[in-house]
């Protein structure tokens, strides 16, 4: 079994704001946990497959209503390396 910050694909220094943010998440939408789930299904996917342009489209859609949520989100998504430009 996979501890969460294998999980979350996350450093350990980033791992406290990561639980943070699941939380918030969580929280935000605790009177519909399918969002929630939906959210989570999406980071499993992004942890494998590596399609973080993806990940970010789903995850705008879902949270289309919480722009808080999509801003946060962002802080864990990979910075593109100005040489791939």
């Amino acid at each position: 079994m996979k501890d969460q910050n294998e999980y979350l694909n996350v450093k350990a220094d980033d791992f406290e704001d990561a639980v943070t943010f699941l939380t918030k998440v969580k929280g935000a939408y605790s009177h519909d946990e399918g969002r929630y789930k939906s959210f989570v299904d999406i980071i499993n996917r992004v942890n494998i497959d590596k399609n973080f342009v993806e990940a970010y489209t789903e995850v705008c859609n879902l949270f289309h209503d919480r722009r808080d949520l999509i801003v946060g989100f962002t802080k864990f998504l990979p910075v593109a390396d100005k040489n791939d430009a």
